[in-house]
């Protein structure tokens, strides 16, 4: 609900918990509220629509306000409502089950992929050291190997390079499956009230997006190699091209084992409503 007096605009925002409002007041305490609402509620868009160039958002929190709902927030017995009673909750979640399986059938692609790729490790390894400039020993990011393979591909010493484009195209479709998985999941999970949750699917969803930044942070072109490690995988890498191919290798079954749990963790909850 939003209200316009001569001397800007009053927003009224609901929460769920101590914890949520708390949260606001923390964010305007340390002078970050502007900011944030700057960046949730001006864009392109609504610049357009109004035909402007330039907003500028300034926002105060009275703190008789915040003690009040406060109070309220207290008083309240915070039982757990069923969510059959709150259709907008009810709505979100079975969009949210809805987009789970096309999660689903993506994550399974990705797995049978990884699984082809693991068969032809040895192939890999080979074409890739056909690739590699003579004198590297190490490859220490995600970037450095695509930036090699950019330059070699289409040289006389490369010809068939089915396995690394394999290998490439995956990286790719991880990286998006990732970001997918955060605005097609994470986000709408957000707008679950949490007191239509319980105590574990409150967990979940916490689970779930630390899942999310663990595989962004594995994907990023820059991240350090030398870390990344999966016990099946580093073992099947020959010990004097460990340091080559190892962690780029291992970057493939771990992502796909967080978007595999990413999965289950979402089913669990789901599943735990009553619909």
């Amino acid at each position: 609900m939003v209200f316009n007096p001569p001397q800007g605009i009053v927003l009224a925002v609901g929460f769920d918990d101590i914890g949520a409002l708390d949260s606001l007041w923390d964010l305007y305490q340390r002078g970050k509220l502007s900011m944030t609402f700057q960046d949730v509620i001006v864009n392109s868009t609504v610049l357009k629509k109004l035909k402007t160039t330039k907003i500028v958002l300034r926002s105060k929190i009275l703190e008789s306000e915040y003690n009040n709902c406060t109070n309220e927030l207290l008083s309240r017995k915070m039982k757990r409502l069923e969510i059959k009673t709150r259709e907008v909750d009810k709505k979100m979640v079975l969009r949210l089950a809805e987009q789970q399986r096309s999660f689903t059938d993506n994550v399974q692609s990705l797995k049978d992929t990884e699984e082809n790729i693991e068969l032809s490790l040895g192939e890999f390894a080979l074409t890739m050291k056909q690739i590699l400039p003579q004198g590297v020993l190490e490859l220490k990011t995600i970037r450095e190997f695509e930036t090699n393979y950019k330059m070699a591909k289409g040289t006389s010493r490369v010809k068939n390079t089915k396995i690394i484009d394999q290998f490439t195209d995956m990286l790719g479709k991880l990286r998006t499956t990732f970001t997918e998985a955060f605005t097609q999941l994470y986000v709408p999970l957000l707008q679950v009230h949490s007191i239509c949750e319980s105590e574990k699917q409150k967990q979940i969803k916490r689970d779930i997006r630390r899942k999310i930044n663990i595989g962004q942070e594995l994907m990023k072109p820059e991240a350090p190699l030398k870390i990344v490690i999966h016990p099946v995988w580093a073992r099947k890498i020959l010990p004097r091209e460990q340091s080559l191919f190892r962690g780029l290798v291992c970057v493939l079954p771990l992502a796909v084992e967080a978007l595999k749990d990413i999965d289950f963790m979402l089913d669990e909850y789901i599943n735990d409503f009553v619909l």
